[in-house]
């Protein structure tokens, strides 16, 4: 319990959250989180892999390396994603989608098509029913008015207890929001050593193949 009493703690410190000198948090948000606005309606999803905990608070000298490992460990069973709905109401006032409804709207499926509903909160572990329950004030003090929106959810997308969505393992899946698929693909550029293009050295995304430019097969810098 005091563990997780720590990890609570971290959680709601804006002090201690994403403050690594090695994380680019920039790269990361654009490479797992999509939005789409259609009709003045938005939807948003996120997904955090569990490589988000040590990026984010690895050189923080408020928290150990235990700690760090403890929350991998705990989240590691999970595909986690944050998401929302809204609309702009007449009076210029986000409007959103309650979260029990976005629960029976949002759907995970795997690279093979196979759809996962997000878990119920009693079928989670006890660490990371602490952290969420954690996460919705954070939310709102650091994202303004649309972390009022923004509800976690928690899939378990395994196969013989293997989890079948890696953040460092090429592959795919799709977050859907009723009608609307958002299609994230593996493994994150931001996990990857930097590669270049052998024609001119231009640095390029750690998790592409081939230069888009000149064609050239990557090498590592």
């Amino acid at each position: 319990m005091k563990k997780v009493l720590l990890f609570l703690t971290l959680l709601i410190s804006a002090g201690a959250w994403a403050q690594s000198p090695k994380f680019d948090l920039q790269s990361f948000i654009r490479e797992t989180q999509q939005l789409n606005k259609t009709d003045g309606r938005l939807k948003l999803a996120w997904w955090i892999p569990t490589e988000y905990w040590r990026l984010a608070l690895e050189g923080n000298d408020k928290v150990s390396p235990e700690d760090i490992t403890g929350l991998e460990e705990a989240f590691g069973e999970y595909v986690v994603i944050c998401a929302l709905e809204a609309t702009d109401s007449k009076l210029g006032i986000m409007e959103f989608r309650p979260e029990k409804e976005m629960r029976n709207l949002l759907r995970v499926k795997d690279q093979e098509g196979k759809e996962y509903q997000p878990l119920e909160e009693d079928d989670l572990n006890p660490t990371v029913q602490v952290v969420a329950a954690s996460m919705k004030p954070v939310f709102r003090q650091n994202l303004g008015e649309m972390g009022k929106g923004l509800n976690l959810y928690f899939f378990k997308v395994q196969k013989k207890g293997e989890n079948l969505i890696e953040a460092t393992r090429e592959g795919s899946f799709i977050v859907s929001i009723s009608d609307t698929e958002f299609t994230f693909t593996t493994p994150l550029g931001v996990l990857m050593p930097p590669k270049k293009c052998p024609e001119d050295g231009a640095a390029m995304n750690g998790n592409w193949k081939y230069c888009p430019f000149h064609g050239k097969e990557l090498v590592a810098e």
